[in-house]
């Protein structure tokens, strides 16, 4: 994640196969809405991604439109003081 955005953080796990790759990021800011550029390059090569927030609502987690993607890197919009998830999945490299 590339910014000056102190009051965010991004945690990420990827599964044993390295097809998916899911992040979690925090914006603890609660004034000011964050841009996140999410670099996944090392990763291989996406075929899909999708988001999810929460930013306190009843509701709970609802969908975001996918994130923009372009050489390896997501950009992603975050409101402020929410916990956005992204699960993106990647193609296999060949053996």
């Amino acid at each position: 994640m590339k910014g000056e955005a102190r009051l965010a953080s991004l945690f990420a796990s990827r599964d044993e196969a390295g097809e998916r790759v899911v992040a979690v990021l925090l914006n603890h800011d609660p004034n000011s809405p964050l841009r996140a550029e999410v670099g996944v390059e090392s990763c291989g090569t996406m075929s899909a991604a999708r988001a999810f927030s929460y930013s306190g609502n009843a509701s709970g987690f609802a969908a975001q439109p996918a994130p923009e993607s372009a050489d390896g890197r997501l950009d992603v919009a975050v409101e402020p003081y929410s916990i956005t998830a992204i699960e993106m999945t990647f193609k296999r490299a060949k053996p």
